[in-house]
């Protein structure tokens, strides 16, 4: 050896199976960091893609209006980023079908805003080019393409209604996604915003001006909700309308959320990291502790011993980080592709920059502060103190006699090894406690993962939501859309269909009256208030208005909700004669109204003429009859009440005919696959109408369960086999140390069934305390994700006691332990009991 330095490669090899428990803690540590980051990665990226694909863009805030002039000073606005405007030339009906063409002029940015994706040609530059969505083009009558010349019909005014033709020619054919768009029949074309406002419009409509549409984002120095309420208040655009984009900053925050979470999660990967390390540690330096003081003794200072302690573990983190790294993004990444069924192995080496970085953080953190304890221990090592010693704990007797009568009722029910192992227990109370601690986390993570996962159950959300096999459903507020008699009569007569539930549906303003109101809905209004202009003044003047769900429902379905009464009655002729309503109040955990039997609440709605357009606002006042339970499902998870009226009542004052959903079940010998096909058939060539079935939907919420499932206990099964290999390192180290003690208690008459129950009776304590913290720490977990998470995690969450996963974590913690201290007992019988006396290391 040339340098003292090279005792550090040496103690390396020389010390093997040390090393592999060290390097496989970091490697399960930093594989589990990685598998992390790249889950956060992807549920950010797909939520974010979601997002965009749900609400049809990216934009900030949405707005409209007629006044140029303050449009003209909100794009120069310091506070905004960047902005698209656009303004409406008119709309054209597809001849022979239920489809509108709306044609806008837009500005050359709108891709920026919108989610649209050309598919071919060009989006428009000059005038009379046009782009239009390819699915608008494929229900025409001809088959156009990129270049034709098309001639549309235009209906244009927004009050008075006059028609003019023009011709344009197809630069481009593009779609845009937009999920939750409630105007499924009607396709987009885009022309050039400067080309509308050159075409002169008819004189009749001259005094009408353009109502312009636009988006924006905000800069990115300022929070969205703060800039768009900058801009909703500031009198310069008091003629303009701003609608922020709650999914968007509803996401955004959800981000910050989980960016905690995973704080919180690499912590814990980092404790449970240092502990194993430290204790790996740890029993290299007892085991070495007579080569450290030959060190010492041939002149070699404190420090020197600390940095080659710790540069044992450099080396080791520099070798086993990067592979942890690389072993965790090829799991992780392979049981992604491999359940979503991807084929392409294209980007799975493409990880993470901040799971690199917190796994070179938490990698040599863990790594200093689980070897810079043992080193401080063993540069305090004497030379005479290393060389006699025999790696024995110090007791003093007092404290021997101490704890065995503290342990007299142990000795007296469970023997006298029993009483050993507590004692042993007691005199290394670090590595008890450390090692509990382990298991504990481990036991926590297990208990909440299987909570989350039994409370997101796809079958059983999907069965209580869809209420039989198919589902045929119109957007709401779209009287055009609504299913008519005739519908619910060619669906009633499909071979197989044994009943149909249908019901009328829409979207009110309720408001209630103020002393109703309770303190968190005070809260939540105060909230609320920040929109607009139009809430803050309502909030002012004490006028609480919630957007509510209004259901009409059949005297069938009225019977069947009679269950879910808690006060009141439901009497079907006055709901049909009178304006009573029953109410399901503070849905999804809000409490926010205190609203009873005999209160009156007022829903107002938009009413539509005979072409089927809004007109004006009309408001009915309405005397509560009954009040459901709070456990009643609304169709949006956001709503906090739900309003029920008979459907004759729902006509009569909502002036809506037709139906918004009906629930198809079918007969036991029904065929399944010709009733999906003859309802795939019939609305095929209506956007409007969308056909759910029970089948398709459990397939993919199967498929996504478990992707879920299969992630969260990968992550929980990674921390536990660090928890046992920390566990098996314990026992096998408390057994290394003690092995002369044991060898004297066997040369004086203790047999060797009495030593395997000593130890054996030391992994059942380790198992009983972990699986005691563990079971009531994890309890209290759950409660606190289900407190938390209630209101936005799944609908219909529940939290009850967990008898089963507590009794199946104290059978599987405590089998281990006993698993773990059974191959520790091997240690002592591999050397005679004179070897074991004699043993110096």
């Amino acid at each position: 050896m040339k340098s003292f330095w090279g005792l550090i490669p040496k103690y390396l090899v020389k010390n093997k199976k040390r090393n592999f428990f060290v390097a496989v803690g970091i490697m399960l540590s930093i594989s589990l960091i990685v598998s992390l980051s790249i889950m956060i990665k992807n549920l950010k990226e797909s939520s974010y893609k979601q997002m965009i694909d749900d609400f049809g863009g990216v934009y900030d805030n949405f707005f409209f209006t007629e006044d140029k002039k303050s449009l003209n000073k909100l794009v120069k606005d310091p506070l905004v980023d960047k902005v698209s405007i656009s303004c409406k030339l008119g709309e054209y009906k597809v001849p022979n079908s239920k489809y509108v063409l709306r044609v806008n002029g837009y500005d050359d940015n709108i891709g920026e805003f919108l989610n649209f994706k050309l598919l071919e040609g060009k989006y428009p530059k000059k005038d009379n080019e046009i782009a239009i969505e390819a699915w608008a083009l494929s229900a025409m009558h001809k088959k156009y393409k990129v270049g034709d010349k098309i001639k549309l019909n235009l209906t244009v005014g927004r009050f008075k209604k006059f028609n003019i033709e023009k011709e344009f020619t197809i630069s481009g054919i593009f779609d845009y996604k937009f999920n939750t768009n409630q105007l499924k029949n009607t396709a987009i074309a885009y022309v050039p915003r400067s080309y509308v406002e050159s075409i002169s419009p008819p004189k009749e409509i001259l005094h009408e001006g353009h109502l312009y549409e636009g988006y924006l984002n905000v800069n990115s120095e300022e929070s969205i909700e703060k800039s768009c309420n900058s801009l909703a208040f500031n009198d310069d655009y008091k003629n303009i309308e701003f609608r922020i984009n709650t999914a968007k900053t509803f996401l955004l925050k959800a981000y910050k959320g989980i960016d905690f979470i995973s704080v919180i999660l690499y912590i814990i990967i980092s404790i449970v990291a240092s502990v194993i390390i430290y204790n790996i540690f740890n029993m290299s330096i007892t085991e070495r502790t007579r080569d450290f003081g030959m060190l010492r003794a041939i002149g070699a200072s404190p420090s020197k011993i600390k940095i080659l302690v710790l540069g044992e573990g450099f080396i080791l983190g520099c070798i086993f980080i990067p592979l942890g790294i690389i072993i965790g993004n090829f799991t992780i990444q392979g049981i992604t592709k491999l359940i979503a069924g991807y084929k392409d192995v294209g980007g799975i080496m493409n990880i993470p920059k901040s799971g690199i970085i917190a796994s070179f953080i938490v990698g040599f953190f863990s790594i200093i502060l689980g070897s810079y304890f043992p080193a401080k221990k063993a540069s305090k090592i004497s030379p005479m103190e290393a060389i006699n010693s025999n790696n024995n704990l110090k007791l003093k007797g007092k404290k021997i006699k101490s704890n065995l009568q503290d342990n007299s009722i142990i000795s007296k029910k469970f023997g006298f090894a029993s009483n050993m192992a507590r004692l042993n227990l007691n005199r290394n109370k670090k590595k008890f406690i450390t090692t509990v601690i382990s298991l504990s986390i481990s036991i926590i993570m297990f208990m909440v993962v299987t909570y989350l996962i039994n409370s997101s159950d796809p079958i059983k959300n999907i069965k209580s939501k869809m209420g039989g096999d198919f589902v045929v459903s119109t957007p709401a507020d779209k009287p055009d859309y609504a299913l008519s008699h005739e519908d619910i009569e060619y669906i009633e007569n499909i071979k197989g269909v044994d009943k149909t539930d249908k019901e009328k549906m829409s979207y009110v303003s309720m408001e209630v009256p103020k002393d109703t109101v309770t303190k968190e809905g005070i809260k939540f209004f105060s909230k609320e208030s920040n929109r607009n202009s139009k809430t803050q003044e309502d909030f002012k003047n004490q006028r609480y208005k919630f957007r509510t769900e209004v259901k009409g429902l059949t005297e069938e379905e009225l019977e069947k909700i009679k269950e879910h009464v808690i006060k009141g009655k439901i009497n079907e002729r006055e709901l049909q004669e009178k304006p009573m309503v029953i109410l399901a109040q503070n849905l999804n955990y809000s409490n926010c109204t205190k609203l009873n039997i005999g209160d009156h609440i007022e829903l107002s709605c938009h009413v539509y003429d005979n072409e089927k357009d809004r007109t004006e606002r009309k408001s009915e006042t309405f005397t509560i009859a009954a009040i459901l339970k709070e456990d009643y499902m609304p169709e949006d998870s956001q709503i906090k009440n739900v309003v029920i009226v008979s459907e004759k009542a729902f006509e009569k004052y909502f002036k809506i005919k037709g139906y918004q959903k009906v629930k198809i079940t079918l007969g036991k010998d029904a065929n399944y696959e010709e009733v999906e096909k003859k309802l795939k058939n019939k609305y095929r060539s209506n956007r409007g109408v969308n056909l759910t079935s029970y089948k398709e939907e459990v397939e993919e919420a199967k498929k996504n369960d478990l992707k879920f499932s299969l992630i969260m206990y990968s992550f929980v099964g990674v921390v536990a086999i660090v928890s046992i290999i920390n566990l098996v390192n314990i026992m096998s180290m408390n057994v290394l140390l003690r092995k002369r003690e044991i060898g004297m208690m066997r040369a004086i008459g203790l047999g060797k069934d009495e030593v395997k129950k000593m130890i054996r009776a030391e992994g059942i304590f380790y198992g009983i305390s972990s699986a005691f913290w563990g079971g009531i720490t994890g309890t209290i977990f759950t409660y606190i994700v289900f407190l938390i998470s209630r209101k936005s995690l799944t609908d219909g969450m529940t939290w009850s006691f967990p008898i089963g996963t507590i009794v199946l974590v104290i059978l599987v913690t405590v089998g281990v332990c006993i698993l773990a201290s059974i191959n520790a007992s091997r240690r002592v019988f591999s050397s005679s009991i004179i070897d074991s006396i004699r043993i110096q290391e």
